[in-house]
């Protein structure tokens, strides 16, 4: 991993509620630790959902048990370093809680950087994966455009098992995913960046990483992997620091390079307005005493403005073009038109008769007063800021209404794809319970047929037994007479 506790806890703090500020955004439990392996701050959802922040001061015992309490899976939690992250298991969690409280580290046995490469500065409940996917998410944004994306990628590429920690082989990127989900993936990447702007927090970039919960199948912000704040470098522009820059041979930094060079190639307006800071960037001598200012004024962020101030703004650049607009038809007052100046007619009509004199002496005529050039000639390009101000206004408008329409196409599209899946499930249900009264209607005709032999048999048990109580009956009747005869002759 690229990143450290500075990245992350600069992070969580910015995602963590305030009294006028709510986020609700599912994480997984997070624990970040200090260097001396004390607990720095615990990050999870309060009951609303919304992200909150504790401090250390519950001690490391309390804030790993309320890790492992809400873990699920074979793992108790992922271990995160700025080398890699690891997956343990209940028993190595106590094995290495039990380091960090004798104040030792993952990386004790090693040099001093690469012992801090080493050392963990994060604990997370472990969240089973669905499907071995995490969803990386990519956010760019400038003072002219913005871009999100996300990529489905491979859970196990990058956290292993402490016990195995070789890397697999085969690729990162993963199989494609629902549509949908990745729309959920950005609809919550635009909710964290609007959470920050409302903060005052405007971020260049952002990549996140989010998985889907096996056992609950709910979308959760799983990590940060870069950032870009303004008048800084990005997280993962290759440097020599071993924290907060991405270090040559970082799969995970450089994985997040791509995807950002992904995101960049699509909007190539984007990398050109990426080359001016670049180049606005600080250097020695006396090119940087000479770009000073422009490297001033490109570091310098806009301020940010409410929902209110924007209507405001934009009235009074309706009010200041209207103004600027009447000045100019003052100054410039009835003007004679252009091809009249260069061609003068007869004076055949007393009105053009009356303009004679100043047109002649326009073209070099001795006589008459000098002609006033008109404004349209004499003028040239006036330079004024005020319609400069009214485009900027106007330009801000267009961005917030661009902005707002792709948050609402984004929620558009979201709640399509989850009509579509909802209708599916319900086409699937209904056709299951078809399936199932086919099935019950095959069971009954099968049922009815049985009854019917059975009715035709009992029918004919019936008619053998009513033979069968014919022939008794005439076998009775033949006895009697038998015994009426034998008895007749007995008393003869």
């Amino acid at each position: 991993m690229s990143l450290g506790l500075d990245e992350w806890l600069a992070f969580y703090t910015a995602l963590a509620s305030s009294s006028r500020q709510t986020l609700r955004l599912p994480i997984a439990p997070t624990l970040l630790l200090n260097a001396d392996g004390t607990p720095a701050a615990l990050f999870s959802n309060s009951s609303g959902g919304a992200v909150r922040r504790r401090g250390g001061g519950a001690g490391l015992e309390a804030s790993v048990a309320a890790l492992v309490e809400g873990a699920d899976g074979a793992y108790a939690c992922v271990e995160r370093s700025a080398a890699m992250a690891l997956l343990l298991k209940r028993e190595d969690l106590s094995a290495l809680e039990q380091t960090l409280a004798a104040g030792g580290g993952a990386g004790a046995d090693k040099g001093s950087d690469e012992a801090a490469d080493f050392a963990p500065f994060c604990l997370q409940s472990h969240v089973e994966p669905a499907r071995d996917t995490r969803l990386m998410a990519v956010y760019m944004q400038n003072e002219h455009l913005s871009a999100c994306q996300a990529f489905p990628c491979r859970y196990s590429a990058r956290y292993r098992d402490v016990a195995k920690p070789a890397p697999p082989s085969g690729t990162d990127v993963e199989e494609p995913v629902a549509d949908a989900l990745l729309a959920e993936v950005k609809h919550v990447m635009l909710g964290i960046a609007t959470h920050l702007r409302k903060k005052g927090k405007r971020v260049g970039g952002l990549v996140c990483e989010f998985v889907v919960s096996e056992r609950t199948g709910e979308l959760l912000f799983h990590g940060l992997h870069g950032i870009h704040w303004p008048g800084s470098a990005p997280t993962w522009a290759t440097g020599s620091g071993r924290l907060g820059r991405m270090q040559p041979g970082d799969p995970e930094g450089q994985l997040t390079q791509a995807l950002v060079e992904r995101v960049m190639a699509e909007k190539p307006a984007m990398r050109v307005f990426s080359r001016v800071e670049a180049s606005a960037s600080p250097r020695s001598g006396a090119a940087q005493r000479g770009e000073a200012v422009q490297i001033e004024a490109v570091q310098i962020a806009r301020p940010e403005v409410s929902p209110r101030q924007r209507v405001d703004f934009r009235r009074e650049g309706e009010r200041v073009a209207t103004a600027v607009a009447s000045s100019a038809r003052r100054r410039a007052g009835p003007t004679t038109p252009l091809r009249s100046q260069q061609h003068p007619r007869s004076p055949s009509s007393g009105r053009r008769g009356l303009d004679r004199g100043p047109r002649l002496a326009a073209h070099g005529s001795s006589t008459g007063p000098p002609a006033r050039p008109s404004s349209a000639v004499a003028a040239g390009p006036v330079h004024r800021p005020e319609l400069v101000v009214q485009m900027s206004f106007q330009i801000e408008c267009l961005q917030d209404a661009l902005q707002q329409t792709h948050f609402r196409a984004t929620a558009a599209e979201l709640a399509a794809e989850q009509a579509t899946t909802a209708h599916s499930r319900e086409l699937e249900a209904a056709r299951a319970e078809i399936q199932a009264m086919q099935l019950n209607v095959i069971a009954l005709a099968d049922d009815a047929q049985r009854g019917q032999e059975a009715a035709a048999e009992l029918e004919a048990l019936t008619r053998e037994r009513d033979s069968l109580l014919t022939t008794t009956e005439a076998l009775n009747l033949l006895c009697r007479v038998q015994n009426a005869r034998e008895g007749g002759v007995s008393k003869i």
